[in-house]
């Protein structure tokens, strides 16, 4: 059997990282996997770019169109359009598949048509969804707005009272152009975006599976000799890591981080940010914060989990966050919101600690929970390493994905 994924691009983003890893997972338990993408950063064989030819000269000025077109949107958060992109159908990948995995096709990628001819293939294809775009009219969390389960009407995410029809159509035309194919099944790695999908209008006669995603733990694991010299860390302090890759982003709550890295106690704490932080968001801070800067391999990022004590992060809108999945695998215990798929990794007092309410308070709570008592300490940091093990791993690929009948589609 043949197993096609589909993506944006290999490396840039959570999405192509999860699904660069599920294509590598099921390749090592001997499914024949490959990925094919408009964009390929990364060096794994299994990963080819698409060969646009000519249109590839096409290629910066549809990047133009469509950021002008966004721009006019005026969107809080992010909203995409998918007027244009590339027949992927033509590719000998597309065509020598048995099953096709697609992730995420914005920027240019996919556009509804391109999903369209997919679909005619009569291959059986699953969306494999990292973010809310393909239910709705564009954007890609509706932050509490449930609209896509009928029309996507009077979108509050675009800002413009003039251009907020553009939702509506645009649902309105996936409906039209993939609706009508049995084919077509979703899939997402949360609980929470499961049953958004199962309530939307354009999922309506389809299947939807939750599998989540998977990790190479054989790679994200704990280390038993303290690194934290090798980041400058002090190895007397507890250190709360925390991701700053993506702080301008109006889902990533970068103020209940701010209020909550406030108010702890600098003679007792210091903080470890993945990514660049910038200058404004610490500047009144008078807690120590390492940043590691952009880290492009998993070796670099398993050293850094490795040097925190707790993984904090304070979104407002999720999915099922890969550095939650990457600090639980290497033993640290994690604090969060009740936001999205953060309840499917964060089990409240056996993982880490849930909070109640979207609250900085509450994250200091959490975070006093975890280290209260050493011994319970101790059981999070395993629970934590045990249920990705179990739940998450490379290895029980096929058992996470024991819903989706792989032998029906064995040829």
């Amino acid at each position: 059997m043949k197993i096609l994924h589909i993506n944006w691009s290999d490396t840039e983003g959570g999405a192509a990282i999860a699904a660069t890893r599920m294509c590598e997972a099921m390749r090592r338990v001997g499914i024949e996997a490959t990925m094919l993408t408009l964009k390929k950063n990364g060096r794994k064989g299994f990963v080819r770019k698409l060969h646009l030819g000519w249109k590839s000269f096409f290629s910066v000025l549809n990047d133009v169109a469509l950021a002008k077109d966004i721009k006019r949107v005026q969107s809080v958060g992010t909203f995409s359009l998918m007027k244009r992109g590339y027949d992927f159908t033509k590719d000998s990948a597309v065509q020598a598949a048995d099953v096709i995995f697609i992730h995420w096709v914005n920027n240019n990628t996919l556009s509804l048509k391109g999903v369209e001819q997919i679909l005619k293939t009569g291959k059986p294809v699953f969306w494999y969804m990292h973010d809310m775009f393909p239910i709705t009219g564009g954007c890609h969390h509706s932050l509490g707005c449930d609209s896509y389960q009928k029309q996507c009407a009077n979108c509050p995410v675009i800002k413009v009272d003039g251009l907020k029809q553009i939702a509506t159509k645009q649902l309105k035309k996936k409906l039209a152009a993939w609706g009508r194919f049995s084919n077509l099944e979703f899939v997402t790695p949360s609980k929470w975006l499961g049953g958004c999908v199962e309530s939307s209008t354009l999922a309506q006669g389809h299947s939807v599976y939750v599998v989540p995603n998977v990790i190479d733990t054989a790679v994200f694991h704990p280390v038993e000799t303290s690194l934290k010299s090798l980041l400058g860390l002090d190895a007397t302090k507890k250190t709360i890591m925390f991701s700053a890759a993506t702080y301008s982003s109006v889902y990533k709550g970068a103020k209940y981080m701010h209020d909550f890295l406030k108010e702890l106690d600098p003679q007792r704490y210091e903080a470890l940010a993945i990514g660049e932080l910038s200058e404004d968001f610490s500047k009144d801070l008078d807690i120590k914060i390492v940043s590691t800067g952009y880290l492009i391999d998993d070796l670099s990022m398993v050293v850094a989990y490795n040097c925190a004590d707790a993984f904090v992060i304070s979104s407002v809108a999720e999915n099922y966050p890969n550095v939650l999945l990457e600090a639980m695998a290497c033993g640290i215990p994690c604090v969060g919101f009740p936001i999205g798929g953060i309840p499917d990794l964060i089990i409240h007092k056996k993982t880490g600690y849930l909070t109640r309410a979207v609250d900085a308070k509450e994250l200091q709570d959490g975070v006093e929970f975890l280290f209260a008592d050493e011994q319970r300490y101790i059981m999070l940091s395993d629970e934590a390493r045990r249920r990705v093990e179990k739940n998450n791993a490379y290895t029980n690929v096929l058992t996470i994905h024991h819903e989706i009948n792989w032998k029906q589609y064995s040829i």
